[in-house]
């Protein structure tokens, strides 16, 4: 089930968009409790202070995917941090869900 979604414009011909999901891993498997304070971090994320989800970059056209890539464990403010320009994941897979729609489109184009 999506709880947030974000259009991220158009590259290299494809509609970009971020779907987030609840993340089902406890945090405890992502975060060191040695060195992280378990406690707070499990008030923020109840309180909605901080946003623990995974996350779903699909590249399509005409709202047909043609690719996307997935990550989870993903901590932040809010759904829109993560996708802001200088965050490495949500660029890196930008880049793996466009790489995989032009895959699809020359699968089909070669069929036609």
């Amino acid at each position: 089930m999506v709880i947030h979604k974000i259009d991220a414009g158009r590259q290299d011909g494809f509609d970009i968009a971020f779907e987030f999901y609840p993340e089902d891993l406890d945090p405890r498997e992502s975060f060191d409790d040695e060195v992280t304070d378990m406690r707070e971090l499990y008030y923020k994320i109840e309180t909605g202070q901080w946003c623990w989800f995974r996350v779903r970059c699909v590249a399509s056209i005409n709202n047909i995917t043609l690719g996307d890539a997935h990550l989870g464990g993903c901590l932040y403010d809010s759904f829109e941090q993560f996708v802001e320009e200088d965050n490495d994941y949500a660029q890196d897979m930008v880049g793996q869900a466009v790489k995989e729609a032009q895959e699809s489109v020359g699968r089909i184009v070669q069929k036609v």
